[in-house]
């Protein structure tokens, strides 16, 4: 098997003895645990895993990653989960989150993507080219409010009696913090 492989299985081992030590009933309370609040719409970028940088428990948050945390009316999956989580989770509050340093908002400004990301990033290269001023910081923050518009606007949650609250946040990777947008 693969070093690098080997090694993510091996820290897997370690991460859930440590959790196990800490809490014998870790686990099982997971397994028992399936009410989350919080849908989360993020970037599939490793170093912003929610969990993690809002220090919750793994069952508060029911999560969709895509590059550049986009929400596009087209993305079955996204909008699957979506529907997941307002119909059936029930859950109180969508995030979109984005963060400062995002590889998949320079593609989009940079404009020389292979098609297939192209693709993926043509409303976001669109709204770049209204707004071609802005400094990658600023233009994901832009972003993040044009994609919180988009969940918003879309008729599950226009058509639904009591519409889960939806927030706009970036995560700055420099200093590990969260500044509320919208």
């Amino acid at each position: 098997m693969n070093t690098k492989i080997s090694t993510l299985l091996l820290k897997n081992k370690n991460w859930a003895s440590e959790k196990v030590s800490k809490d014998s009933s870790y686990f099982t309370k997971l397994l028992q645990q399936r009410k989350p609040s919080v849908f989360w719409i993020g970037c599939c970028d490793a170093r912003v895993i929610p969990s993690e940088i809002i220090s919750s428990s793994l069952s508060d948050i029911f999560m969709h990653t895509n590059i550049a945390n986009q929400v596009n009316s087209n993305d079955t999956n996204l909008i699957a989960a979506l529907t997941f989580a307002v119909n059936t989770l029930k859950v109180e509050h969508i995030v979109v989150c984005g963060h400062t340093d995002c590889r998949g908002v320079q593609a989009a400004m940079d404009n020389n993507s292979c098609e297939v990301l192209k693709d993926w990033l043509r409303p976001l290269q669109n709204l770049y080219k209204k707004n071609n001023s802005l400094d990658t910081t600023a233009f994901s923050e832009l972003n993040i409010k044009n994609q919180v518009k988009k969940v918003q606007q879309h008729t599950l949650l226009q058509n639904h009696k009591n519409p889960p609250q939806v927030h706009g946040w970036i995560f700055q990777i420099e200093t590990g913090t969260i500044k509320a947008l919208c």
